[in-house]
């Protein structure tokens, strides 16, 4: 397994914790979501750099290391002509400042709720059958209580 999106970018593999999978469903994330995945492991203090951790594509997609389980994203390709262009750009993007989209993300996996728009969450819940947003907090209203 690797961190990497499927090929509708509508699921992302962001980790396995105690032996389950935790998979995010998102809408059109595109390559501006990867810092925050590929540093999911270095938050978590289970490796100093993302290169290090095992399942990470960063050390092939930021620094060129061979790795034969990792296929280019076309969202990887479009950053640039050469492989050097590429991962410029790639580890251009862990210097930017990507405090809202990884806090989105970090929400939505930890809530369990999806990420998108109104249409997609209609989408994802009458494909699951059941609710992917926050429901209201308390204990239902009783009816016929006067207020």
């Amino acid at each position: 397994m690797t961190n990497t999106f499927t090929e509708n970018d509508r699921t992302v593999l962001i980790g396995v914790k105690y032996g389950i999978a935790i998979v995010a469903l998102v809408e059109n994330v595109g390559i501006s979501a990867r810092p925050s995945i590929e540093l999911n492991p270095v938050r978590a203090g289970m490796v100093e750099n993302a290169s290090s951790y095992r399942w990470s594509s960063y050390g092939a997609h930021a620094l060129g290391q061979a790795d034969e389980l990792i296929r280019d994203h076309a969202c990887y390709l479009a950053l640039g002509a050469t492989d050097e262009i590429r991962q410029a750009a790639y580890q251009a993007l862990f210097r930017h400042q990507m405090d809202e989209a990884s806090k989105a993300i970090r929400e939505s996996v930890n809530s369990g709720t999806a990420l998108g728009s109104e249409r997609f969450k209609d989408e994802i819940e009458a494909t699951l059958a059941r609710s992917v947003r926050l429901g209201t907090p308390g204990r239902p209203r009783k009816k016929g209580i006067d207020e």
